[in-house]
């Protein structure tokens, strides 16, 4: 129960620095490989499954192997209701 506790928790801080990356740069568009090498995450298979997660939310965007966060996702943090 608590490695399922922890392995959740290392999903959410994973997902929260995608969304941070993304959100430091405005109008940013990176590719997953970038992304990975930017927050420092070494399994691609880790943030592959983040990104999956967060796009089927609607918080980034993924297009032609591009990531970016989504423009409700940069709406909310301009109006800083955000809070992560």
């Amino acid at each position: 129960m608590a490695a399922q506790r922890d392995e959740l928790q290392q999903q959410r801080n994973l997902e929260r620095a995608i969304v941070l990356h993304l959100l430091e740069q405005p109008r940013s568009r990176l590719a997953s490989g970038a992304l990975a090498r930017a927050i420092e995450e070494p399994d691609a298979a880790h943030v592959s499954q983040a990104l999956q997660r967060l796009h089927e939310e609607g918080i980034i965007e993924v297009r032609s192997g591009l990531v970016s966060a989504s423009r409700p996702t940069r709406a909310l943090d301009d109006l800083n209701l955000l809070g992560i």
